[in-house]
């Protein structure tokens, strides 16, 4: 079984949401595991622990990701919306969010060091 690298989630997970209206990170997993074409089997395969679907934690974890990069706001748990600075970078997009990237954003830069 074969996911895609988390950061080629984060650009479609962004652009699942480009409309602007508050997103269900569980319809963003079914949207995502279409795009990627995952079958019944990798999307319910859980993560060693148990607990938690493993494609499922990709999105929640590139959803993240997105946040704490500026690109998307979480105003209600399990949610998440587009911010003005996600959907600027629709505008002209990289081909991946991966995060040397992400890097050029100071919330981004700042969570990083933080997590170390």
């Amino acid at each position: 079984m074969a996911y895609p690298p988390e950061s080629q989630v984060r650009l479609p997970l962004l652009r699942f949401a480009k409309d602007g209206k508050l997103k269900s990170v569980l319809d963003a997993e079914k949207y995502l595991s279409k795009r990627f074409k995952l079958t019944n089997a990798e999307i319910n395969r859980t993560k060693k622990s148990g607990n938690e679907r493993l494609f499922l934690h990709r999105v929640r974890w590139s959803r993240t990701i997105l946040k704490y990069s500026g690109l998307v706001s979480d105003p209600k748990t399990g949610f998440f919306k587009i911010t003005p600075g996600g959907l600027k970078i629709l505008k002209n997009p990289p081909p991946v969010l991966n995060d040397k990237f992400l890097s050029q954003f100071p919330e981004f830069k700042k969570w990083r060091r933080r997590k170390k």
